[in-house]
């Protein structure tokens, strides 16, 4: 029996949402999901390290992550097909963008001495993060027409 991951119940939950939604705004509020799930689970990035130095992985695909990397995957086919995404590699697109989303949390505990003035898991901070992540991975896909 699989256990079941909270992020990919979640876009599960809103898939027909996103289907839905031109594929930018479906982009940014995977981004978002994405996000705030890793402030509800600052650890977790720490827990599958260890579960993948331990264990090859092997239980890490029982979670079904997948179906959530499939996700963004589509919405990055579908916005190419729709002509709003310039032509990338979708997969390795997924895994920049998951590294996005997912970096600022599994780094934290180094990152907190880079600026020790800051509070990096402030509310204030989060949304700095989630709204520049947005930016960054839009501008990284969108097509742009040259002047």
């Amino acid at each position: 029996m699989s256990a079941v991951c909270p992020i990919k119940s979640y876009l599960a939950a809103i898939s027909f949402k996103l289907d839905n939604l031109p594929a930018q705004e479906a982009l940014k509020q995977v981004i978002q999901a994405a996000i705030a799930y890793r402030v509800q689970h600052p650890h977790l990035g720490m827990i599958l390290f260890q579960e993948a130095n331990q264990n090859q992985g092997k239980f890490y695909k029982q979670t079904n992550w997948q179906e959530g990397f499939e996700q963004v995957i589509n919405i990055l086919e579908r916005g190419m097909a729709e002509g709003c995404f310039r032509p990338v590699d979708p997969f390795i697109t997924a895994i920049h963008i998951a590294a996005v989303c997912t970096f600022y949390f599994d780094a934290y505990e180094n990152l907190k001495y880079a600026k020790p003035d800051l509070d990096l898991r402030s509310p204030e901070m989060i949304e700095q993060y989630t709204q520049q992540a947005i930016n960054l991975i839009l501008a990284g896909v969108e097509f742009h027409i040259q002047q």
